[in-house]
């Protein structure tokens, strides 16, 4: 089967502020889908401002205000989903963490990645999004 697409959509020119371009997420999140057996399945992800991701808050969550990352999976067999990652939320949440927002982008990448494959909230998923940063930033 031929893989299906890998799309990096931006909704946002502060990507620079996280150190990335478009070409690398997508590389990584090559690596991401292969490694989790789902490289012929397409997926997007979409990098955006705070009032996109409050939009998509409110109309699918009923919460009100910007969030970080929105994973939304598909009901299609060949297809994983969308994840919407705001970058102002990377960058302020990096400095109240004290974490370099490349890394902290790819800990909430991951994590977004993660709920499309079906995992949810607890330990286990925790623990498997710090080893995956760990192991996309080596």
């Amino acid at each position: 089967m031929l893989p299906m697409t890998m799309e990096i959509s931006l909704k946002t020119n502060l990507l620079f502020l996280v150190h990335l371009s478009p070409r690398e997420i997508k590389e990584r999140f090559l690596f991401l889908m292969d490694k989790f057996a789902c490289s012929s399945k397409g997926m997007e992800v979409i990098l955006a401002e705070d009032a996109l991701l409050a939009e998509l808050n409110e109309k699918f969550l009923q919460c009100v205000g910007p969030t970080n990352v929105l994973s939304f999976p598909a009901e299609r067999e060949d297809y994983l989903g969308e994840l919407v990652i705001s970058i102002p939320a990377v960058v302020r949440e990096s400095f109240l963490y004290a974490q370099e927002p490349e890394e902290h982008f790819w800990r909430l990448a991951i994590h977004g990645f993660l709920h499309l494959l079906g995992f949810e909230h607890g330990e286990e998923m925790y623990l498997l999004t710090e080893e995956l940063v760990q192991e996309i930033n080596a």
